[in-house]
């Protein structure tokens, strides 16, 4: 049954799709009437009551609710009625007119007000709201008390309301102190707002809440909405580069879909998954499926006294994502949009086909083989070229284009009244790749209902869907390809027919004809959560929160025929067509129940927690693969050949369950204390072994409350604090305390009867348990002149019991089991510095945020070192350390050769590398290498380097001037170690073809060269060495956005409410020394990437 609903639903996808937008308005027009108008009738029997008398009777049996101005009503006792089961609004008819009102009604909510002929007792307002030092102020609320009659100020300051005589005006705008005017007969005001200097209380999202920020006792880093907004990017995991210290995210690649982010919290702290816990308004999520322009606020948690709270899930750092929720008023539309043009930061150039030839006959001819083209063919190709005879192709220019269009679209409409608001949100980005036939489209549905059942009960009823699709050629990417194509092949005939390309490779055919591969993913979830306060200060919660995840893999690999130029097919053989195909099927359920108290006596305030929480998970997949199809154009599963078919499929599941708590106390928000502690069980451990504890402590001193600091003006806010925590990862695979048994293994009897068996292939170890982190913080934060923030920490964060498979006999014939055994350290520092002010009528904002992590592997439980192609795993060293020879340059003459330790048997030149001879030989048997061995081999291999950028920073402005606002990102990183092998940077590596930056290789003229000597199939200059690295360092624009806002005047002509267009560009420059062609941020590979994206876009904010 799951398959034919996926089926239907790819069927039905882009037919459900094209209602969306007329269904979720339909929603916001209809759902509020329709709720409110169910408990619309009353029956009241009342003698001589007053008008408030009779609008609280009929709140009290209806969810209908009143707004009026009391001073306006007829407080005469003189209303008697006996009804029954009579509409509200008609009971109303026949009452108000008698007491000189009338009504109108949005949602539940009915406004009472003075008929027509009272409205002489209004009067017009105008005012100018300006700052402490006389500048207007834009943007700030005026708002007639105990009503929803408001207005916000010009880019002058200046407003205008209607209001009744001797209304109260409540003035507020963000950062300034909020103000409440007594108008009495005043009808021009001007206003001066004082600035909140300490923001006391400003609060941030913390883990199973939230907490005001001064009270903050752990490394908690806020990052608004309003930030993310001055980042357009498809990813929102990219929208969080350079803005948090102790915050790492790398982008190894721009492919749609694919060009999201690696975070890292404070470094790497296992061998396994390093990535932190993502929660969406407290669900487990993909940071990447949620639209940046749907989030309200982002907080990382950084420590364990912050991140503790959530326990065996933490320990790699936590990040909150909080969705934006309706607001309490009639309903408003916004729409964001931006449509952006795409092109490669930077991208390899390979030589042409003529500089390919000569250049790999010097390089034959350098290691003693036959030159394969002849001086002649050089010739007449210089002559002819491009032609069939003598083919000129530049794959890239062919197979890549020069611009990709992206662009995005968000429309959200929200509002409500005192018992329901919503919030409904659509959002639509597609995103073209520069390859041929890539492309990356997702669809994202937000419904977010807020409901006040009564005044001590409400609840929240969250909806939420994502589809996306990610297509590509069924090749796959060309850059493997296109790092080693000479230029000299044919890539398409003049004919128009596709050439034979590399021996019958031809990529630039199979991408635009080899058939296509669609990933398409569909998530779904639905959060309901209640909240009851029985007494004040006393409430419960209870949230239940299934997801569902839908996968649809489809390849369909075509067959391409490739020609002579003659004409002749080079491929005959028929019916190679391929097809692959998987659904797999994801559902998780989260149920969680909290209890806090919240208590202030005296000076002392006081804050509990506890709660529990279930997670329960199961996935299954199937998949299936035919060939040989007869119909290219029939991509369905049984229409291929069952020769060849093969169909796999599994499942698996997990759970977890916690029990935790918080004690949060402060005296006179000056000392401040709390605790975190969570038990939580596990499913992947064996029983007895399954629960864990984790707890955490911290402290802060909030000085600048002290008395000996009140007459230190310049100080605002002064606190150091300290924590200590421990954090648990249970990520580890989901029964490693079983053997594992593989099926199929048949076993021959008697030579003739073959039996089906299994056999157990990898070993078991029931003693298996939680990898666990201590981690130890200290910080201060500081507010300065009312204009600077500081905030600085220093961490030493250990991981204890990493998985290590340690060696066990071979002849137990098992794979060795995962054993909790290593430890690792980071330790590290980071800096926060924010600085705000205003000039006249520019305002300005700037902010620096640096960090550093120095990591180490401090115990392999006496095994290892474990090494890979080019990295590995020592004690002593960085996790995934560089690993390799250590070059000294290059050979200058015969002597340096001759003087030099051998080098892998070759018979060597001028112009190749020089190894450095370690010390590998203990000559004196004290345990100390001192001596070498005069061979260059695999033992004098040396750690080369560091994987782990150091010193990443960002450096954040925004400035507005009136209309105009100009914000940018300089983010960058102070020290890293890039690595570029195989094909990336080496010269017909495996027959392929040269860069232009080749051309500077060694001779005898040109003895300075950045490239050995050239050589073809030379093992001596293929070695993984010290002089293939580069210093990967970099300083990027990382953002830079214009924008400017039209103003009201001009706006209301069109009946908008706020409009503003604005022009961005991402990765607009970079300064770098590292490898041409090739970007500083995905240092370490063959060179094979998805270039990174420059990003030109124009967009437009609107509300109406």
């Amino acid at each position: 049954m799951y398959y034919q609903i996926i089926q239907c639903s790819l069927v039905c996808k882009d037919t459900i799709f094209r209602f969306i937008p007329l269904l979720l308005i339909s929603i916001f027009l209809v759902y509020p009437t329709e709720i409110y108008a169910q408990n619309s009738q009353v029956s009241i029997s009342v003698k001589n009551v007053s008008l408030k008398e009779l609008l609280t009777n009929i709140e009290k049996q209806s969810d209908v609710r009143f707004s009026y101005i009391e001073k306006n009503l007829d407080h005469k006792k003189d209303i008697t009625i006996n009804i029954q089961d009579e509409p509200v609004e008609r009971l109303l008819d026949r009452i108000l007119p008698g007491k000189g009102m009338e009504y109108t009604r949005t949602g539940n909510t009915i406004a009472v007000k003075l008929i027509q002929t009272q409205k002489d007792k209004l009067k017009k307002v105008n005012g100018t709201i300006t700052d402490n030092r006389g500048e207007p102020i834009i943007g700030a609320n005026v708002v007639q008390k105990g009503t929803t009659n408001g207005i916000i100020t010009d880019v002058d300051g200046n407003f205008s309301l209607e209001i009744p005589e001797g209304a109260t005006l409540v003035i507020s705008y963000i950062g300034y102190l909020s103000q409440e005017i007594h108008t009495g007969n005043q009808s021009i005001l001007n206003i001066k707002l004082s600035e909140d200097t300490q923001n006391l209380e400003e609060v941030v999202v913390v883990g199973y809440g939230v907490q005001k920020k001064i009270n903050l006792t752990g490394s908690v880093e806020n990052i608004t909405g309003s930030d993310l907004a001055k980042k357009p990017v498809g990813q929102t995991s990219m929208a969080l580069q350079g803005m948090s210290s102790g915050v790492t995210v790398q982008q190894t690649s721009g492919q749609p879909g694919k060009d999201n982010g690696t975070i890292r919290i404070r470094g790497i702290g296992t061998l396994s998954s390093a990535n932190p816990l993502i929660l969406v308004d407290g669900i487990e999520s993909d940071i990447n499926s949620v639209d940046p322009s749907d989030i309200e606020s982002i907080s990382v948690l950084k420590d364990a006294a912050s991140a503790a709270i959530y326990g065996s899930r933490a320990a790699n750092g936590v990040i909150l994502i909080t969705t934006n929720r309706a607001e309490k008023s009639s309903f408003k539309v916004n729409y964001d949009n931006y449509i952006g043009w795409q092109s490669p930061t930077s991208m390899p150039q390979n030589v042409s086909g003529y500089d390919h030839m000569v250049m790999i006959n010097e390089a034959n001819r350098n290691v003693g083989k036959v030159e394969p083209f002849t001086q002649e063919y050089i010739d007449e190709y210089r002559k002819n070229s491009p032609s069939d005879l003598y083919p000129e192709t530049d794959w890239r220019k062919v197979m890549l284009k020069e611009k990709a269009l992206q662009h995005n679209h968000h429309v959200s409409i929200n509002g409500g009244g005192e018992k329901v608001s919503i919030l409904g949100s659509l959002s639509y980005l597609n995103q073209d790749g520069i390859t041929i036939n890539t492309n990356y489209e997702r669809v994202n549905l937000r419904l977010n209902s807020d409901i006040n059942l009564h005044k001590r009960l409400s609840a929240n009823f969250d909806i939420y869907f994502m589809t996306d699709d990610n297509a590509t050629p069924s090749a796959g990417m060309p850059w493997y390809f296109l790092n080693r194509y000479p230029n000299n092949l044919q890539g398409k005939n003049e004919d128009g027919s596709w050439g034979i390309g590399w021996d019958g490779t031809n990529t630039w055919a199979q991408e635009n004809d080899g058939g296509m591969t669609h990933e398409k993913n569909y998530s779904a979830n639905i959060n309901f959560k209640v909240n009851y306060q029985p007494v004040d200060g006393l409430n419960l919660s209870f949230q239940y929160a299934p997801k569902w995840n839908f996968i649809h893999y489809k390849k369909f690999g075509k067959t391409v025929n490739l020609y002579y130029p003659s004409g002749d097919l080079y491929n005959p053989t028929p019916y190679r067509a391929n097809m692959t195909e998987k659904y797999s099927k994801n559902v998780t359920n989260n149920l969680k129940a909290l209890v806090t108290y919240d208590k202030s006596f005296n000076a002392h305030n006081l804050s509990l927690l506890a709660g529990f929480e279930q997670i329960d998970f199961r996935g299954d997949w199937l998949n299936g693969f035919r060939d040989q199809y007869l119909l290219e154009n029939y991509e369905v599963l049984n229409a291929g050949s069952p020769a060849n078919q093969a169909a796999t499929g599994s499942a698996s599941d997990w759970a977890l369950r916690s029990v935790f708590g918080r004690i949060n106390y402060n005296y006179n928000q000056k000392y401040l204390l709390e605790a975190n502690i969570r038990y939580d069980g596990s499913s992947r451990f064996a029983p007895g072994l399954k629960y864990g504890l984790f707890p955490s402590f911290s402290a802060g001193w909030r000085i600048s409350e002290e008395s000996f600091m009140k007459d230190i003006e310049w100080v605002n806010n002064l606190k150091i604090r300290a924590s200590w925590g421990k954090l648990g990862n249970q990520d580890i695979g989901n029964y490693p305390f079983v053997s594992s048994v593989s099926l199929g293994m048949d076993y021959v009897f008697n030579g003739a009867v073959s039996a089906p068996g299994g056999a157990v292939t990898d070993a078991a170890n029931p003693n298996i348990t939680w990898e666990s982190t201590a981690m130890t913080n200290i910080g201060f934060d500081a507010t300065l002149f009312s204009k600077l923030s500081v905030t600085a920490e220093y961490y030493v964060k250990n991981t204890s019991d990493i998985l290590l498979k340690l060696p066990i006999p071979g002849t137990s014939g098992l794979n060795p089991a995962y054993q909790n055994a290593g430890k690792v350290r980071n330790k590290g520092w980071d800096i926060t510095l924010r600085y705000n002010d205003r000039i006249g009528d520019f305002e300005y904002g700037i902010g620096v945020n640096l960090s550093d992590v120095h990591n180490e592997i401090t115990d392999l439980a006496e095994t290892g070192p474990y090494i890979y192609d080019r990295t590995i795993h020592k004690e002593g060293y960085p996790i995934t350390s560089l690993y390799g020879l250590e070059a000294e340059g290059l050979f200058q003459n015969a002597d340096e050769i001759k003087d030099h330790a051998s080098q892998f048997g070759t018979i060597l030149a001028p112009g190749d590398i020089k190894y450095k001879d370690q010390l590998t030989i203990d000559s004196d048997g004290d345990g100390i290498m001192d001596k070498a061995d005069g061979i260059i081999n695999a033992d004098d291999r040396v750690i080369m380097g560091d994987y782990m950028p150091h010193y990443t920073y960002g450096i954040d402005f925004y400035g507005k001037y009136k209309n105009v606002d100009l914000s940018f990102l300089l983010q960058g990183v102070g020290k890293a170690d890039g690595y570029i092998d195989q094909q990336g940077v080496l010269a017909f590596y495996m027959g392929g073809t040269a860069q232009e930056w080749h051309k500077d290789h060694w001779t005898e003229e040109n003895r300075n060269a950045s490239y050995p000597r050239l050589t073809f199939n030379y093992p001596n200059n293929e070695q993984v060495s010290s002089y293939w690295i580069r210093d990967a360092s970099y300083l990027r624009l990382k953002n830079l956005q214009v924008g400017y806002t039209v103003p009201n005047r001009f706006v209301k002509k069109v009946f908008l409410d706020y409009c503003r267009v604005f022009f961005s560009a991402q990765n607009l420059f970079t300064i770098t020394s590292f490898y041409d062609g090739f970007d500083p941020e995905a240092p370490i590979g063959r060179g094979d990437f998805y270039p990174m994206m420059k990003v030109y876009s124009f967009g437009l904010n609107v509300k109406f």
